[in-house]
């Protein structure tokens, strides 16, 4: 993961992602992500012993209003990696 160690200091700013597929990158994410707005941090959660993508996953963005529409977005229509 790029951040593997999320700090989760604005908790407002952050979105959960799930149904990622397993063998997902954040490369295969992240332009996904970026689509609704600036990204700050991205962890993709792995398996420590396959190093898969556990098909889970946080983001947080730059700005509380981002990360509404992103929430709004997902509520509305299903995107797919």
């Amino acid at each position: 993961c790029l951040h593997p160690a999320m700090n989760y200091q604005h908790p407002e700013r952050c979105v959960f992602i799930g149904n990622i597929p397993y063998k997902a990158s954040e490369d295969d994410v992240r332009p996904i992500l970026q689509s609704v707005g600036t990204i700050v941090n991205l962890d993709l959660k792995r398996d420590p012993t396959t190093g898969l993508c556990t098909g889970i996953g946080f983001c947080e963005f730059a700005d509380e209003e981002t990360a509404e529409l992103a929430k709004r977005m997902n509520r509305s229509e299903e995107r797919r990696v």
